[in-house]
């Protein structure tokens, strides 16, 4: 991605880039630019969650995990541990994967159909977003989970992981996780390049 001299500096100073590292090097590293990306995600999430309950009404997230749980029983409760164990993939999915389809509900919701909740809230929210959050959810909505099987990993910095059901190898740079996986573990989530992170 190629920074413009007043956009904010990567570095995170607050300065435009000119005012503050644009004479220092040529691109900011990579590790620097994924910090960047981690906390335009922060920022977006925190935007996106309360977004949805607006647009969608208080049930959407209940309606949404009965369809990430591919409606379980009735008689089964979805509690606070349930939400615990599914929550680090339920949440990411449930702002750039689940659609509204009032044909699979039993509740109407307020909000409308085909559309993920990042998607809806960057076409009313265009002007708001800054360009990593652009970046952010083109780069993740609608990609699907899959299972990443660790081929290599550099503690603390990151791993290379093979798609197990589409194929494919991807580099990923992720701190705490890479401290805990080791080779020929298979992980449940999603991995995604974004502007070549």
């Amino acid at each position: 991605m190629k920074i413009g001299r007043n956009d904010p500096c990567p570095c995170g100073s607050g300065k435009k880039y000119k005012n503050c590292c644009l004479g220092k090097q040529s691109e900011p590293s990579q590790t620097l630019y994924y910090r960047r990306l981690s906390e335009a995600y922060n920022r977006l999430a925190d935007r996106l969650l309360p977004y949805a309950t607006r647009k969608f009404g208080k049930e959407a997230i209940g309606v949404a995990i009965q369809e990430f749980l591919l409606w379980p029983d009735p008689d089964d409760e979805i509690g606070e541990e349930i939400f615990e164990k599914v929550g680090p993939l339920f949440w990411p999915w449930f702002m750039f994967n689940w659609e509204y389809d009032s044909s699979s509900s039993e509740l109407t919701l307020p909000g409308p159909e085909g559309l993920t909740v990042a998607e809806l809230y960057a076409e009313e929210h265009r002007d708001r977003l800054d360009p990593l959050e652009h970046i952010l959810i083109e780069s993740t909505n609608r990609k699907p989970y899959s299972f990443l099987e660790v081929v290599h990993v550099d503690r603390g910095k990151g791993m290379q992981m093979e798609d197990v059901l589409k194929g494919g190898s991807i580099e990923v740079q992720e701190r705490s996780g890479s401290e805990y996986v080791q080779p020929w573990d298979v992980v449940f989530g999603r991995a995604v390049s974004a502007d070549g992170v």
